[in-house]
């Protein structure tokens, strides 16, 4: 949490994320109670910075998959579809998909890129 002051107190908002994503993963209730605090003494909202993680939902059953010649279940991902921890918290600081970029997207040109593989 320390280190994600520093980063937070040189506006070096990825590295801060970071830190703070790792500081979850550690002690989820310290974090509770500390982030929001921290945030604040550097002019920060807790939500503008990480997003808080979704309700815990029981597991769907695992389902094997093969990754680089290995087999990769649910349990074995502990970040979802992400790599890493830098990738998760990168990916949680995403804003959502806003109905204009929905509607702007174009469909037909997505598919073909797909499809060229």
């Amino acid at each position: 949490m320390n280190v994600a002051q520093a980063h937070l107190c040189a506006r070096e908002l990825h590295e801060a994320r970071r830190y703070l994503a790792q500081a979850r993963e550690a002690d989820p209730t310290r974090y509770d109670l500390r982030a929001a605090a921290l945030l604040a003494r550097c002019g920060y909202d807790i939500e503008s910075i990480c997003r808080p993680l979704p309700p815990a939902r029981p597991e769907p059953v695992a389902k094997a998959a093969v990754r680089h010649g290995r087999s990769v279940t649910s349990a074995s991902l502990p970040y979802g579809d992400c790599a890493d921890i830098d990738e998760y918290a990168r990916f949680r600081a995403m804003p959502p998909i806003s109905r204009a970029e929905v509607e702007g997207t174009d469909w037909d040109r997505i598919i073909s890129d797909l499809l060229d593989d």
